[in-house]
């Protein structure tokens, strides 16, 4: 499959380069690496061609190769209206051939999937995303399946769709933004807002025995709690990037990305799990810099106030018996309140907190 890129402006810097894409008032920041697969792309080189080549020469694992290629090519935005092929996706069992006009998605929302990247298969679905009228439209197989007003609805969309491929036959609950991780067995949910510090303690806690989930948008399962994450990669944002920079060495070769306003790159931790088990415990991180950690016990109309304000949404259509179910898992899960300027002492209140310690 090609990928089709419209020419830009290429500003070098030192040992990256900044790209002006057409159309756009952004300035795309890439490493030299990057600069090669855009250059590769536009000369109608495919990713798996790019991604072989790059196995052959630097003795990397094929997956991993076209794991970099895809995240590179997420670099290079599209123009409003101009068709770009995605390329393939696979969640959990299912494999997604991806076509995008809307430029939002093309530039920054696949690049969180990078890992997910797959070879071509004539049993992929057929997924369009594109413009319709003031709003858009999703598509699949051939078949309209959503319109709507507005960018976030679209994603939403598409972040149901992904989960229901990932978790096929679980009957969802409720949906956080949030990430998850565990350890021996015990997971930790982790709401918040963008911003308050959750994927710095996370990316600190996979650096140090704990395993990943995810970092975005967390499903609880209807049937047992358990959580069922979108498969998405670690979001470091640029204040983390020093912090982390021992644990994720790799972050420097990633592309920089805008989301929300904010300069990102995405890592992949090395130990990961699809899903895991009911949180033993929700915690609500929050970087307080220059303050001692701190760890406070949440009541339970605590907990669900501060799930709401972190965007929490129950599966439709809301029910008694799901409002009732949600109190339940509440009220069985112990939350708390963390308040940290230093990792390695969040590190140990929350390990604390999972030995019932506190």
């Amino acid at each position: 499959m090609k990928v089709e890129i419209e020419t830009n402006l290429s500003l070098p810097l030192g040992d990256g380069w900044g790209l002006h894409p057409p159309a756009t008032d952004r300035l795309v920041i890439i490493n030299a690496t990057a600069k090669l697969v855009l250059d590769l792309l536009r000369a109608g080189v495919t990713r798996e061609e790019i991604a072989g080549a790059f196995t052959e020469h630097f003795d990397l694992p094929l997956d991993d190769a076209a794991s970099d290629v895809a995240c590179d090519a997420s670099a290079s935005p599209s123009i409003e209206g101009d068709e770009i092929d995605c390329g393939e996706w696979r969640f959990g069992e299912q494999a997604v051939h991806i076509v995008s006009s809307v430029p939002e998605l093309t530039r920054d929302y696949f690049a969180r999937f990078a890992h997910e990247i797959a070879p071509p298969s004539a049993k992929a679905a057929q997924l369009r995303l594109s413009t319709a009228g003031d709003g858009y439209r999703l598509t699949l197989e051939g078949e309209s399946r959503w319109i709507g007003d507005t960018l976030p609805e679209l994603i939403a969309r598409l972040n149901e769709l992904f989960l229901g491929w990932e978790h096929p036959d679980v009957e969802l609950l409720a949906y956080f933004h949030a990430a998850a991780v565990s350890r021996n067995a015990r997971a930790v949910l982790l709401p918040g807002a963008s911003g308050a510090g959750n994927s710095t303690l996370v990316g600190y806690l996979c650096g140090h025995g704990f395993s990943y989930l995810g970092d975005d948008l967390v499903a609880l399962s209807a049937h047992d709690w358990s959580l069922r994450p979108l498969p998405t990669l670690l979001s470091l944002k640029s204040e983390s990037w020093n912090i982390l920079e021992g644990l994720f060495p790799e972050r420097s070769d990633r592309p920089t990305l805008c989301r929300q306003g904010r300069d990102v790159r995405y890592v992949a931790p090395r130990a990961r799990e699809r899903s895991s088990c009911a949180p033993a415990i929700i915690l609500f991180p929050s970087y307080t810099p220059e303050e001692p950690a701190t760890l406070a016990k949440l009541t339970p109309l605590q907990t669900i106030t501060r799930l709401l304000e972190s965007a929490m949404d129950i599966e439709a259509p809301v029910t008694e018996a799901k409002i009732a179910e949600i109190c339940r898992f509440i009220l069985s899960t112990p939350a708390y309140e963390l308040r940290y300027g230093d990792l390695a002492q969040a590190s140990k209140m929350v390990e604390d907190a999972l030995d019932a310690k506190v």
